[in-house]
């Protein structure tokens, strides 16, 4: 039977018990595969063609047209809030599905096991028949090829739900006011070894610290502690209890541009290798604090509706008008500087496309820490 669909696009469960098809959700990860699939579909085309190689300088080699780079510049949207978007549907998921009570954590992990493990069992198996036979790695070079190939998100998204699980129900105890339970305060042990671990793994495997890029290890558990803190503290109902949790789910999303403090490290400082494994730790941090994003956002959707109920929709409407006025400073000709980094394409120094082989001047605006904010910022955008 198919499911019934309301009037906002929610389905209702078959089964009684279940939670409703959320058929918007579905459709924005249709929207991110695509993204994903022509992503991947464009890049092989480019390099077999000889349009880019991986260790080269410029990374885009001529012949480029305008219709070449308007391709090279969709794809690299679709990146850009593609894979962010994939965790940040993950974690809303996650709240949607998640329950309270006695043996509910090894239920909830046992639900993410089921559903993660047979799609993740079967790609290991078809990869490693692929390295093994077309690059014939073998041993833990085999091993390392198959761990970092395409698959990467799959082993990715189970280990952040298992890391996350505590902040989950220290969250959702809260939104039950449950702050004075012993079950709140363990969560919150729990949680605050959790970022410890996370944070020293991160900064003694890549030397984020060293290289001064202290704000990317600090974002995970101040972001993270700090929606706790404005959970635990909005005890009170009424209005002044929802304008607290509407508040967390704001600073959740705020949070993400303390990754923007650093500027990424450029071909200049790094060479392609070195960048790509320091800044991986920006990138890990970020799909991290999405993720948080997704299941504080859905944890407080009901008090953020009470608390937005007073503004007058049409005065939102107009204000979202007005903003679309910026809608030319993310499209492709306002992109002048850009460097892809794995999902993120930040606005550096040294420009990716060296237009009718000319070298231009940076724009100062668009160095240093400015750029990875306005990547950032391009994300939430899309």
């Amino acid at each position: 039977d198919e499911p019934a669909v309301d009037q906002d696009g929610v389905g209702e469960g078959v089964e009684s018990g279940q939670p409703p098809r959320l058929l918007w959700v579905d459709w924005s990860r249709t929207q991110a595969v695509w993204n994903v699939v022509c992503g991947h579909c464009w890049w092989v085309t480019r390099d077999e063609t000889k349009l880019s190689g991986f260790l080269q300088r410029p990374r885009n080699a001529p012949p480029w047209d305008e219709s070449a780079r308007l391709i090279q510049y969709m794809v690299f949207q679709g990146a850009l809030f593609t894979i962010p978007l994939f965790f940040l549907v993950s974690g809303y998921l996650a709240s949607h599905t998640l329950r309270t009570g006695p043996g509910s954590a090894r239920r909830f992990l046992m639900r993410r096991a089921a559903r993660i493990l047979p799609p993740f069992s079967l790609a290991v198996v078809v990869t490693a028949i692929y390295f093994a036979v077309n690059r014939k790695s073998s041993g833990m070079q085999l091993a390392s090829d198959v761990f970092l190939s395409q698959i990467w998100f799959l082993w990715a998204l189970a280990l952040i739900q298992v890391l996350l699980t505590p902040f989950c129900f220290a969250v959702r105890l809260c939104t039950e006011r449950r702050q004075n339970t012993r079950q709140f305060f363990i969560c919150v042990f729990l949680h605050a070894a959790v970022v410890g671990v996370v944070d020293a793994v991160l900064d003694m495997a890549w030397g984020v610290s060293a290289s001064g890029r202290v704000g990317w290890v600090a974002s995970f558990p101040v972001v993270s502690c700090a929606v706790l803190l404005l959970m635990a503290a909005a005890w009170p109902g009424g209005r002044f209890g929802d304008v607290m949790r509407t508040g967390a789910a704001v600073l959740a999303a705020v949070g993400t541009f303390m990754l923007g403090m650093h500027a990424m490290c450029p071909l200049t400082e790094c060479d392609e290798l070195d960048r790509l494994s320091l800044n991986t730790v920006q990138a890990i941090l970020l799909i991290v604090l999405m993720y948080l994003c997704g299941f504080v956002a859905r944890e407080v959707q009901d008090s953020a509706v009470r608390t937005l109920s007073g503004i007058p929709a049409q005065g939102l409407a107009v204000l979202a008008y007005l903003l679309s006025s910026y809608w030319s400073a993310f499209t492709y000709w306002g992109e002048q500087y850009s460097r892809n980094n794995a999902w993120l394409t930040t606005y550096q120094e040294d420009p990716v496309y060296n237009m009718a082989d000319q070298q231009v001047e940076a724009d100062p605006m668009m160095q240093g820490a400015g750029g990875a904010s306005w990547a950032l910022g391009r994300m939430w955008f899309w």
